[in-house]
């Protein structure tokens, strides 16, 4: 995760997907087009250039005749979850021939339904970077807004409720979640709470930073965004005993939420 400072605000933004490394690295499967099964590629970057320079990027083929809700999913599934409990953004990078849109899909949560907005691509034969706000209604049933929950997959679109006469090929990168605050919180949302140990037996604790005086909502979360324990802690109450010894050997995501502040930690249950 990186945490930058920009004009008074502080940004802190989780890779899912940017192609560097084994982690944070998946090929896309086709749906909705004659390319029906078949993967998308992991290639060399086309155009190293402007915001995107890195070595390597996906590419994603829109086929002649496909259908206008044509898109793909990831194959295998991603390792990173989509955690919009801790973030307020999702943003990509694409590299657009003619101007278009994305639409992002959410999928996979279990305290929400399936999620889905578009966001205008004008610039053309460059990288952009382009965001979507999870606050926002779903433009399809359910219309509920994903902010607040954890999903385990994206689904991309390129150019959706379009059917293009002739094959389209695009390029995209980066894809991050990102949390904005402001910096006059930025103590309290960096070191909102401690997890230790970070390797847990039967239990783990939570360490509240001093400075919160609100009442504490901790919420944990398997790596595939199962909503698992929920418990309110008081205002005064500088630390809480995580129970884990009923959870799994594996990685888990907790989730400490004080007032308009909130922060997630990982923990790994050996």
């Amino acid at each position: 995760m990186a945490v930058l400072l920009s004009c008074g605000t502080l940004i802190s933004q989780t890779i899912v997907l940017d192609f560097e490394g084994a982690a944070t690295s998946t090929t896309y499967q086709y749906f909705g087009s004659s390319l029906d099964g078949t993967k998308n590629n992991i290639i060399a970057n086309p155009d190293a250039s402007g915001i995107n320079t890195s070595s390597t990027v996906a590419d994603h083929v829109k086929p002649a005749g496909s259908e206008v809700w044509a898109g793909a999913f990831p194959s295998p599934g991603l390792t990173v979850p989509i955690d919009l409990v801790a973030n307020n953004q999702i943003c990509i990078k694409v590299w657009f021939p003619t101007a278009g849109n994305v639409g992002i899909k959410l999928e996979g949560s279990a305290t929400n339904g399936n999620w889905i907005n578009t966001v205008n691509v004008p610039q053309t034969q460059t990288w952009v970077e382009v965001c979507v706000d999870p606050s926002q209604a779903s433009i399809e049933a359910p219309v509920a807004p994903a902010a607040g929950h954890v999903y385990t997959t994206v689904v991309l679109f390129f150019n959706f409720g379009v059917s293009p006469s002739a094959n389209v090929t695009y390029y995209w990168d980066d894809l991050v979640l990102k949390s904005t605050s402001n910096t006059t919180d930025l103590s309290n949302d960096l070191q909102l709470f401690t997890v230790s140990p970070t390797l847990a037996g039967d239990y783990t604790t939570l360490f509240f930073n001093q400075n919160v005086g609100s009442e504490k909502l901790v919420r944990v979360f398997s790596a595939t965004g199962s909503l698992l324990q929920t418990v309110k802690v008081g205002s005064t109450d500088t630390d809480y005993l995580l129970e884990t010894a009923n959870l799994s050997a594996g990685i888990y995501l907790v989730n400490v939420q004080a007032g308009s502040r909130t922060t997630t930690q990982k923990f790994v249950k050996r």
